[in-house]
């Protein structure tokens, strides 16, 4: 072996010290790698939490009697549900900007030295909007206090977009069959359907009603709740629809909104849930559906009453309960809150159903009615007057002519033995009689109850 070989081997086999400093190396090489995965994963998910906006933002300016910009003032916007507090300061223009904070009920406040404090009266911060709001200080002591009234914030003055906010007062007084709050988005400019029927079947089920916004079909839509895309896969179903009560407000975007959104032609339905408040609140409800307050459909009424006066076929059953409610409130005051919510759904609506069954002579054998029913007649051998319901011995030759045929289709009356099996099902308690005539083939109403349980 060479020299130049032997040292190129010796580090590897015959040095112990060498081997640990590789892989102390080795070992440092893989922790930089995970940091920075880590880094990146970490900046990922931060671009992913701003991507989509489910809060509002507070802006506007401090001016002085004069007009003149007023630097470091502090604002502060205080959650009048919640109590919590952010708090900013104007820059050297007078400008103040608090972003992304939650939606809700705010009070503001405004102080600096020199000047008597300002309160901004209440307002309401609704998803995706921007408040801004001009405050022109007087001159006095910070511990006086003035109360600005009778202004209004302007709202979404720096966006072009063209949205409609559907509040929770809305969803909840308003009449919707399935609480389904897909079907309020109809109640916005530019958003159509041409099957409002499907807005009646529960969100929970794929090819529900979606709306067609601005023309575009209604798979073009994008779904987002509480900042996450909300989207099923197969057919750009809406993936969850939680229950009306727990929603807050939702905001349907039908024309040009701001960079962070996407994915998207038709419309935006961004909406957002509620959550737990420094009181204790919540709700419970309840929907019923039964048939006793139901009117028998036409085509039941068409068989009349029976001699007791009763419906010969009764209304289809019908059981539908709808139930749950909201419950939030504070964990620690001001600081962290729980908001919980139930809907459940129980469902019992038999069908009306129409099925030919054996008459009571029939499960004896007798099978004459197969002849006189359709108003053909026996002679006196006993045949029938329409050939094609003359039944005829089994086994007595492949010839139609060969066979003989039974007088007046009585088949016990012919000395013929019927299957012990047969008999028997047919007269078991699970193979009901004829309801709606005496003739064979003509069973009716006959019920087969459907139970959903939907949570």
């Amino acid at each position: 072996m060479s020299p130049r070989s032997h040292l190129l081997l010796t580090p590897s086999i015959s040095n112990p010290s060498l081997r640990s400093y590789d892989r102390v190396q080795r070992s440092q090489s893989w922790a930089r790698i995970a940091l920075a995965l880590c880094f990146c994963i970490f900046l990922l998910g931060s671009q992913t939490i701003w991507a989509q906006e489910t809060t509002g933002t507070i802006t506007g300016s401090v001016v002085d009697p004069s007009n003149a910009a007023i630097q470091g003032a502090t604002v502060t916007a205080k959650d009048a549900d919640r109590g919590t507090v952010f708090t900013t300061q104007t820059n050297d223009s007078g400008a103040f900007n608090l972003t992304r904070i939650p939606i809700g009920t705010y009070a503001v406040t405004v102080s600096v030295k020199g000047f008597e404090t300002a309160n901004y009266p209440k307002f309401v911060l609704e998803l995706n909007q921007t408040a801004r709001l001009q405050v022109q200080m007087k001159i006095g002591a910070s511990t006086e206090v003035v109360d600005v009234e009778g202004i209004v914030p302007l709202m979404s003055t720096d966006s072009s977009e063209i949205s409609t906010h559907i509040d929770s007062k809305v969803l909840e007084d308003v009449p919707n069959l399935t609480r389904n709050y897909g079907e309020f988005t109809l109640l916005t400019p530019g958003a159509v359907s041409t099957n409002p029927a499907a807005f009646k079947g529960s969100q929970s089920t794929f090819q529900v009603g979606r709306p067609y916004i601005n023309g575009n079909r209604e798979q073009t839509s994008n779904y987002i709740l509480d900042g996450m895309d909300n989207n099923q896969n197969d057919n750009n179903d809406v993936a969850y629809s939680p229950n009306v009560d727990a929603i807050q407000e939702f905001n349907l975007i039908a024309q040009n909104p701001s960079a962070e959104f996407g994915n998207f032609l038709g419309g935006i339905v961004n909406a957002s849930l509620k959550s737990g408040t420094d009181k204790f609140h919540g709700s419970a409800f309840e929907f019923i559906r039964n048939d006793i307050l139901n009117a028998n459909e036409w085509s039941n009424n068409l068989a009349g009453n029976n001699a007791a006066g009763h419906e010969i076929i009764p209304r289809s059953k019908l059981r539908y309960n709808q139930f749950g409610g909201t419950f939030g409130g504070p964990i620690v005051k001001n600081k962290l809150f729980f908001f919980v919510d139930y809907q459940g759904a129980r469902t019992v609506e038999p069908s009306t159903q129409s099925a030919g069954v054996l008459s009571a002579a029939e499960r004896a054998g007798n099978f004459a009615e197969l002849c006189t029913s359709t108003g053909a007649t026996f002679n006196g051998a006993g045949l029938c007057s329409n050939p094609a319901l003359q039944l005829f011995k089994p086994g007595a030759g492949t010839a139609p002519g060969a066979r003989p045929a039974i007088p007046f289709n009585n088949l016990t009356g012919a000395g013929l033995a019927l299957s012990p099996a047969a008999h028997a099902i047919v007269n078991s308690a699970l193979y009901p009689l004829p309801n709606a005539g005496t003739t064979s083939s003509s069973m009716r109403n006959g019920r087969s109850p459907t139970r959903t349980r939907a949570t």
